[in-house]
């Protein structure tokens, strides 16, 4: 029961930022004429037969093979991936 009223309350406070958000268009209007998006997604690497420092070699394989989509996150096993932003306002976007 806890855990649908602290998802409730975290779906309430998602809907408050992002209406704050998009409510102040010149923040993404960079140029005048483009709305540009993009996505991320923070991951971590896990397993329970690595060591830190191992797992923290497997984070930089992968972000030698896809530097364009990947960076750092805080922790040494915890990369992001993300997508290059698109004009949501032009019709290929």
């Amino acid at each position: 029961m806890a855990s649908k009223k602290k998802e409730a309350e975290m779906q309430i406070a998602f809907d408050q930022q992002a209406k704050k958000i998009i409510s102040v268009p010149d923040r993404f209007l960079k140029d005048g004429k483009s709305l540009k998006i993009g996505f991320e997604s923070e991951v971590a690497i896990h397993s329970n037969h690595l060591a830190l420092d191992k797992l923290e070699a497997t984070r930089n394989n992968i972000l030698r093979v896809v530097p364009d989509l990947t960076d750092v996150e805080l922790g040494a096993a915890q990369l992001e991936f993300r997508t290059p932003p698109i004009d949501i306002s032009s019709t290929s976007g």
